[in-house]
């Protein structure tokens, strides 16, 4: 592959998602308020324009340039210099942003790696045959496997290609089996939604534009809804909302650790209330994509495209 190439996809890199993501964060606090549980998914979606962009715009000039309208040709070649300029002089930077964003993706992996072959992690029959139950129920049809681990951590989910399900061993221990099958309820439905798959390329997306002012605080904002469209899933199929209450108040009573999986963040005290509140007003129904979620996935990636026609 020629510099010319390499230098044109990260010119696309460069200015797609930064414009992808400004569309986002300015309409992102609205769409978060309509408590939409896949606005989420969207931020996923500038990381597949550079991608569009090569394959639709390589080769061709700025339309900007071909124009005989003197004033019009100097801002086209000024916006061409400038995005020349960065991506010349940005590419090591970003280059190496991306390599430490994938470092902190995989690093989970190496560590359950580690954990299995010293045989700190152990599979339940009690749990896996409540995990295959709600499997079958929730229409569930990946190889899931759930394992008790040491320490003083709760309950979470990674692994997008062959989930796993750890348990904190003394965690287990304080919840009846009701309340067991709510969490396992809760982490399938993060499974279903492939939430490991999606928060790995939204925290990968916060590493790689790094520069974009307030994309990490929405990553945040991603992480609690996240949670909250779990929780409403796994109502659905529970049909009862006591458990899981209960469950919730016993996890942060837990004063659990941080775990080893990359995307644990501390959300906030007011997170609990907000999720307690969620369980209490669910109607049990469970949440669906509607079409303003599809026409701000075209809206964001059509304005890019444009965006990048008239820069590139």
């Amino acid at each position: 592959m020629s510099f010319k190439v390499v230098h044109t996809f990260f010119l696309y890199a460069l200015f797609g998602p930064l414009f992808g993501y400004t569309l986002l964060l300015l309409i992102g606090k609205r769409l978060l308020k309509n408590n939409s549980y896949f606005w989420s998914e969207i931020l996923t979606i500038p990381l597949l324009i550079p991608v569009l962009a090569v394959i639709i715009y390589w080769g061709k000039p700025c339309p900007l340039l071909t124009l005989a309208n003197p004033p019009l040709k100097f801002i086209g070649g000024f916006l061409c210099f400038l995005g020349d300029g960065a991506a010349k002089y940005f590419t090591p930077v970003f280059i190496f942003a991306a390599f430490y964003g994938l470092h902190e993706i995989i690093r989970p992996y190496f560590t359950f790696n580690r954990f299995l072959k010293a045989h700190r992690l152990k599979k339940d029959e009690q749990l896996n045959g409540i995990l295959a139950e709600l499997k079958e129920k929730m229409g569930i049809k990946k190889e899931v496997f759930c394992y008790l681990a040491p320490g003083n951590i709760t309950i979470f989910t990674f692994k997008f290609d062959k989930p796993v399900v750890i348990v904190g061993e003394e965690y287990a221990k304080r919840l009846d089996f009701e309340e067991l099958k709510a969490v396992l309820a809760h982490e399938l439905a993060h499974i279903k939604a492939n939430d490991s798959l999606i928060i790995s390329l939204c925290q990968f997306a916060t590493y790689l534009y790094f520069f974009v002012p307030g994309l990490k605080k929405y990553f945040e904002k991603i992480l609690l809804f996240r949670e909250l469209r779990a929780d409403k899933v796994a109502l659905g199929y529970l049909g009862k909302k006591e458990p899981l209450a209960s469950a919730l108040v016993k996890t942060y009573k837990f004063g659990a650790n941080a775990s080893w999986i990359g995307f644990a963040l501390d959300l906030g005290g007011d997170f609990e209330i907000k999720r307690m509140q969620a369980i209490i007003e669910s109607d049990l129904k469970i949440p669906r994509r509607n079409f303003t979620y599809f026409a701000v996935m075209t809206l964001i990636v059509s304005l890019s495209l444009i965006f990048l026609y008239f820069i590139c």
